[in-house]
């Protein structure tokens, strides 16, 4: 956090050394930079920005802006002082027109230069006769994510001193022993209930193939969350100890073979002034959510039990960059241009699992054109490898169409659709 705030404050720090050399004034420059650096530090702690460093060079030229000027109307100068405050003005300003010209140079850069990124997406192209099929006497994943929730929620009596916490909306599939499963975060329910508990008690459990499964609670207590405060913040632990990464969505709990709880965080580096992906090298953040450890793993080395290194978040972005950038940013013709319908879920993505003990990330694409019902085909995204595959279809109705049919077929029941998948 010092380093990143450091970093943000390069500006102000060349200001304040300018007029101490050039002025009289020693203290109250000196104070004024602390306020900054104070306010900056704040900032960073809570928001956890970027360290891009176009990000870095737009923080700089705020805080130098905001610095300079409450120097200038707090300092009394004489008319010498006037002389060589008026040089440190042009140098300043100088260095900040230049500063803005490289950002939005890196903007420009990074909004316009999409190709490398749809480039570094590790896809295959497939026909739909081809996906993977079920089997006779294979059992189907027989819950949905908001089916888990419900029953998880039902079943939160079971939480010691259940007045302090909340189900999380995060439902996780993963194999948990060969078995497929759904894994459910308990999360604070506020700042006082924190302070309170000092720990989250455990989590939840299902089984995802049995229809009228019941949760089990797991007494796994762990002090790191992404609902928890100050340094208990999962997102902010992972921050602090990844200072040269930038992180794509929010962390993911997962559980190791003997349900010891981790928080997973799909990673990458971006380019110089650029925020473009570079699909071929990210990397995850694994966190002991007991302990509050983190260790950095590339994708092919990240450890067995993690079943989705690729997050829901950096998955639909994946999608997203898939059927958009195929053609580049010039693609005025929207030639070849797909949308991921996002089928009315949570980051547009629905954990499927595989019949190989891996999982996928479902998602089916549509037309951009406005009306559109059928589907051009769909993705099944490796969560552990990132690989995209794009399976062909035709003649078949997107998610979007079939949601909207089944509200129309049971509209005197007034029952309402949610999650399509294609089986």
């Amino acid at each position: 956090m010092l380093t990143v705030t450091l970093l943000y404050n390069i500006v102000p720090i060349l200001i304040m050394i300018g007029v101490v050399v050039f002025t009289r004034h020693k203290a109250l420059p000196i104070c004024l930079l602390l306020i900054v650096y104070l306010a900056a530090f704040a900032i960073t702690y809570f928001k956890l920005p970027s360290k891009n460093m176009r990000s870095i060079i737009w923080g700089n030229l705020a805080y130098g802006i905001i610095y300079a000027v409450a120097t200038y109307l707090l300092m009394t100068i004489t008319k010498e002082e006037r002389l060589r405050i008026k040089l440190i003005v042009k140098v300043v300003s100088i260095t900040i027109a230049v500063l803005a010209v490289v950002s939005l140079g890196g903007f420009l850069h990074s909004f316009l230069s999409v190709k490398p990124t749809w480039n570094s997406i590790d896809k295959v192209y497939s026909k739909s006769n081809k996906a993977p099929t079920f089997k006779r006497g294979e059992t189907p994943i027989a819950l949905a994510p908001k089916t888990v929730i419900n029953r998880v929620r039902k079943a939160s009596s079971d939480i010691p001193h259940s007045q302090y916490y909340s189900i999380s909306d995060q439902v996780q599939a993963q194999f948990f022993r060969n078995k497929p499963v759904y894994v459910v975060p308990v999360e604070y329910s506020g700042f006082w209930q924190m302070m309170k508990a000092s720990s989250i008690p455990g989590y939840f459990i299902i089984d995802a193939t049995k229809q009228n499964a019941t949760p089990q609670f797991i007494k796994k207590p762990y002090k790191f969350a992404t609902s928890a405060y100050f340094n208990k913040d999962a997102a902010r632990q992972i921050y602090r100890h990844s200072t040269s990464w930038l992180d794509l969505g929010s962390p993911q709990l997962e559980i190791d073979n003997n349900g010891k709880p981790y928080w997973v965080q799909t990673l990458y580096k971006s380019e110089f002034l650029s925020h473009r992906v570079n699909y071929r090298k990210l990397h995850v953040a694994v966190m002991n959510a007991q302990s509050g450890t983190v260790k950095i793993y590339s994708i092919k080395n990240m450890p067995k039990f993690i079943d989705e290194g690729i997050t829901t978040a950096i998955a639909n972005k994946l999608n997203i960059d898939f059927g958009k950038y195929k053609y580049g940013f010039w693609n005025f013709s929207q030639t070849g241009v797909m949308k991921p319908t996002g089928n009315g879920v949570e980051d547009g993505v629905t954990s499927v699992f595989n019949r190989d003990g891996s999982i996928s990330y479902f998602t089916d694409f549509t037309t951009d054109k406005t009306g559109s019902d059928s589907a051009l085909g769909y993705s099944m995204i490796n969560a552990r490898t990132g690989r995209l595959t794009f399976y062909r279809a035709n003649n078949i109705m997107d998610s979007d169409g079939a949601k909207n049919n089944a509200n129309q077929d049971y509209k005197a029941q007034q029952w309402k659709a949610n999650m399509p998948i294609l089986y």
